[in-house]
C-alpha cells in the first residue's frame, strides 16, 4: 500500500511526501526491541517485563523517505482465536495525516489473512491520545471500548485506615 500526501498550499514545500505501508510477520520480541523500540508505544521493553509475549509479533510499519515513522505491533494466540495490538505509534511530526488509520487497517488485514478471528486493543483512558484512538476505532467500525480494569492510587496510611473500619 502506498499513500501520497500533498502538503497544504500554505506550506512552502515544493514536493510531496510519499508514505509506504509495509507488513512484516513472525518477528521476535528481541528483534523489534532492538531495532524498533523507538516506535513502540507503550514501550515494548516495559511491556515484556509485566506481560508474557510468547511467540512472534506481527508488524505493519509506515516509512517516509526510507525512515520508519509509524508502527503497529500485534501478538496473536496460537489457536488464532484472537490477536492483541500491543503497540501503536506515529511519530509526532507525521500525525494528523491518516497514518494510524493506515496502520490499523494494515494490521487488521494481515491478521485476517493469517486466520485470526478477532483483534483487540487495550489502552489507558487517561492517556492524552485516548480520544484520538477512540475516534479512529469508531471510524474503522470497531466495537465501542469497555472499561475492563479500574486503577486507583492510595497512600499506605489510607489503606491502613480503611482496614480499621
Amino acid at each position: 500500500m502506498q499513500m501520497t500526501e500533498t502538503p497544504p498550499q500554505s506550506e512552502q514545500r515544493q514536493h510531496q511526501q510519499v508514505y509506504r505501508v509495509e507488513a512484516s510477520t513472525d518477528l521476535s520480541v528481541s528483534q523489534v526491541a532492538e531495532h524498533l523500540e523507538h516506535l513502540a508505544f507503550p514501550s515494548l521493553r516495559q511491556r515484556t517485563q509485566t506481560h508474557c509475549l510468547d511467540g512472534p509479533l506481527q508488524a505493519v510499519a509506515v516509512t517516509c523517505q526510507g525512515d520508519a515513522i509509524g508502527l503497529v505491533l500485534a501478538h496473536g494466540t496460537p489457536n488464532k482465536s484472537e490477536a492483541e495490538i500491543v503497540s501503536l505509534y506515529v511519530r509526532r511530526d507525521h500525525r494528523g495525516r491518516g497514518l494510524s488509520r493506515a496502520l490499523l487497517t494494515g494490521i487488521e488485514r494481515l491478521l485476517a489473512r493469517q486466520g485470526h478471528k478477532r483483534v483487540r486493543l487495550a489502552y489507558r483512558s487517561d492517556w492524552p491520545a485516548a480520544p484520538i484512538v477512540e475516534r479512529r476505532l469508531r471510524q474503522l467500525e470497531w466495537t465501542p471500548p469497555k472499561a475492563n480494569l479500574m486503577l486507583g492510587k492510595f497512600s499506605a496510611s489510607e489503606v491502613a485506615e480503611s482496614w480499621k473500619s
